[in-house]
């Protein structure tokens, strides 16, 4: 018989899974933030975009958002720096 309040079929989030959430969160803000006020260059919205995906799938847990993601805002970081 359980008597733990909490599931043990490991649906509980680390502590560092939160932490990389806000970051990817945040990141996604500042890139549309520099869309919206700086520019409106595509890859500040790709990268706000591609941030968001991200954050989505390490929340979901879902593997294909997170490599969309990160592809995108990599990209991004790229064309930003490199174009």
């Amino acid at each position: 018989m359980e008597t733990n309040s909490q599931a043990t079929d490991g649906s509980q989030r680390s502590r560092g899974s939160g932490i990389i959430i806000t970051l990817l969160i945040v990141a996604a803000a500042i890139n549309f933030i520099d869309f919206v006020f700086y520019g409106q260059n595509l890859y500040n919205l790709t990268g706000a975009a591609g941030f968001a995906i991200a954050a989505y799938g390490t929340y979901r847990r879902m593997r294909l958002a997170e490599a969309i993601g990160g592809i995108a805002a990599m990209g991004s970081i790229l064309v930003k720096h490199f174009w």
